[in-house]
């Protein structure tokens, strides 16, 4: 069962900004998130509804954030992803990234919270990865042929050694 959320212009139709503040300071009233109050304390989903009452419209949650929604089994963190549309601004709050997107996503609902498709969730998770093989040094190879630390990590570089392997023509000649 979900908690009922009230954003602070709700409350104010039946009570004074004193009296909010008095309820708060006796708990009779949860503050979750500036702005944002609830009668009784709340889990992290109510939370995370919570953060979208206070973010413009649009807003969907994104990356380690949606994935945990998605079943993904990543590791929890205490910051919360979201996404939004290229021509909003970024808000700033505390413990909240945000991504804008480039091209419009349609946003799936996931217990009932706004996530990105988990396809594009796996796209995005993948895009921010370090390369394969980071762990081995800044300028060393990786087991994919492909250099980092201020060479290429990826895309076409390593398409022709990638095409080579998978093909079983051998590896690149030297020269």
């Amino acid at each position: 069962m979900s908690t009922q959320l009230w954003r602070t212009r709700e409350l104010m139709r039946v009570l004074t900004l004193k009296r909010i503040r008095t309820q708060v300071r006796k708990e009779e009233l949860i503050r979750v998130r500036r702005g944002v109050y609830a009668p009784v304390p709340c889990d992290d989903e109510e939370e995370l509804r919570a953060l979208l009452l206070c973010l413009p419209d649009g807003a969907m949650l994104a990356m380690q954030t949606a994935a945990r929604r998605h079943g993904f089994g990543v590791l929890r963190e205490s910051a919360v992803h979201v996404q939004l549309p290229p021509d909003i601004a970024k808000p700033r709050l505390p413990g909240l990234f945000v991504h804008q997107s480039v091209l419009p996503v349609r946003p799936v609902t996931v217990g009932g919270l706004p996530c990105v498709p988990a396809a594009q969730c796996a796209v995005d998770l993948a895009r921010g990865c370090p390369p394969y093989g980071r762990h081995a040094g800044a300028g060393r190879r990786t087991p994919l042929g492909c250099g980092y630390g201020g060479r290429s990590h990826g895309g076409a570089a390593a398409a022709p050694g990638l095409a080579r392997r998978a093909a079983g023509t051998g590896t690149r000649a030297s020269g």
